[in-house]
Formats: C-alpha cells, sequence, structure tokens
C-alpha cells in the first residue's frame, strides 16, 4: 500500500509540475525582437508603460518598446537609442512608440521637438516619424529635426541634412527639405512643393 501511495504521490507531483511548466510557457509572451533604450536624459523626463495610464519618473537606460510614451517637460531632453537611430527630445516633447521592430521604427511626435540621427537604414527597413497631419519617411542617413508647434492648428517644421521628400498620404503633400531651410506645413492645407511657405 506504502509503494502504491507513493507512486500516485510521484505521479500526481510529475502532472502538476507538467501542468504548471505548460501555463506558464503559454503565459509568457516573446520578448520584444528589438527595443528603444533611453540613453539619455536630463531635467523632468517622464515616461508611461504601453498600456498603462500612470506616468513615472524615467529611469536610465530604461528600455522602450511598442506602445511606450516618453514626454520631456519643460526644461528636460532625453534621447533614445533604437539601432543605428539615435532620438533626441526637446523641452516639451511628447513621443508615442507605435512600432519597433526589425524592420520598422515608427514614432508618433504630438508636440515639441524631436532631432533624429540616421546612420544606416538596411533594405526593407522603414524609419517613420508621425505627427498631428502628416507622416515623415527617412529614406537615406542623414540628421532630421521635426517641430510640432501648436498654434490654432498644428504646425509641423523640418530640417534635414539632405534633400529629403516629406510625404502626406492624406493630401498627396510632396515638400523637398535641406539644411538650413525649413519647411512648414499647417495642418489641412495642400501644399505645393514650390509655393510652400519656408521660413
Amino acid at each position: 500500500m506504502n509503494k502504491i501511495q507513493s507512486r500516485l504521490r510521484l505521479l500526481t507531483a510529475v502532472f502538476a509540475g507538467a501542468a504548471m511548466l505548460l501555463l506558464s510557457g503559454a503565459g509568457m509572451a516573446d520578448p520584444p525582437a528589438r527595443v528603444a533604450r533611453l540613453s539619455f536624459f536630463s531635467g523632468p523626463v517622464s515616461f508611461s508603460p504601453a498600456g498603462e495610464d500612470e506616468w513615472v519618473l524615467a529611469t536610465p537606460n530604461r528600455p522602450l518598446i511598442t506602445g511606450d510614451r516618453l514626454w520631456a517637460d519643460a526644461g528636460g531632453r532625453a534621447e533614445l537609442q533604437a539601432g543605428s537611430i539615435a532620438l533626441r527630445l526637446g523641452a516639451t516633447t511628447n513621443v508615442n512608440v507605435l512600432n519597433l521592430d526589425d524592420r520598422a521604427t515608427q514614432l508618433e511626435l504630438t508636440q515639441g521637438s524631436l532631432y533624429v540621427r540616421v546612420w544606416r537604414i538596411d533594405r526593407g527597413e522603414t524609419v517613420e516619424i508621425d505627427t498631428p497631419n502628416l507622416a515623415f519617411t527617412v529614406n537615406s542617413v542623414g540628421r532630421y529635426r521635426i517641430d510640432v508647434l501648436h498654434q490654432l492648428e498644428p504646425l509641423v517644421v523640418i530640417v534635414a541634412s539632405k534633400p529629403h521628400a516629406l510625404s502626406d498620404d492624406l493630401l498627396g503633400l510632396l515638400v523637398v527639405a535641406r539644411l538650413g531651410t525649413r519647411n512648414h506645413h499647417q495642418g489641412g492645407s495642400r501644399c505645393d512643393p514650390r509655393a510652400c511657405h519656408r521660413g
């Protein structure tokens, strides 16, 4: 009788262990293939993880994944590293990570200034910065600055180190930007590349 009870206990323990192992494996999702890293910040910078409404103070080397949000308050600034891309947030800047994986880096800049430095873009890789009224796709290595200024309507100002195309799929907008020139796009208006307001 003792042998039978000890075999039953052993069998029960093995089944319970196997069930826990299966359930724990099903509950654990694969980690993201690519993350951005909060490599530097100064001043008041806050972070909100994906799916959360609460904001917390940022911490150095914090990994950011799809759905995370970062806010640099007045007097704050931050830098993210995502592979061969550096992203620097100026003061009063809000950035949301829309998509971040092996093939895409897509951020949403809702207000403030974002400086983007791209050292390499692999074939098939997409780097996109979405603003309230246009999507900016980086097609080549270089330095780019995107400003979203809130007035009556969001005003997007982009400065690029090389000739570059900006596209707004909704309006069919195409604007060429060069270093030292600032291209402005105010929400909802159609802008011809030759007549677009330059400041």
